[in-house]
């Protein structure tokens, strides 16, 4: 199945990171074995966001920044959220 939208899938996001926090949705599996789509990232800071590539490059120009605006393509409708910009616990 192909969606009508360019971006970045989210396949997977670490509990208690900005991300979590902030309500972005990962893909998941239902309980009866169904796959559940998330969202995906269509720009931050209003940069486009088409590959893991384009999402390091402007993670990194922005790292100094303690929010970013995150703007995702939702069951149909495009959202945005505040994220704050954390790394992950070990």
């Amino acid at each position: 199945c192909r969606l009508a939208v360019e971006g970045l899938a989210i396949v997977g996001i670490y509990e208690g990171t900005g991300a979590d926090k902030a309500g972005l949705k990962p893909i998941r599996q239902a309980a009866d074995g169904r796959i559940v789509p998330g969202d995906i990232i269509t720009r931050i800071e209003g940069r486009a966001i088409r590959s893991r590539s384009d999402l390091f490059n402007v993670l990194e120009k922005y790292q100094n920044k303690n929010r970013v605006e995150v703007e995702v393509w939702r069951s149909g409708n495009t959202m945005k959220f505040n994220v704050e910009l954390t790394r992950p616990k070990p």
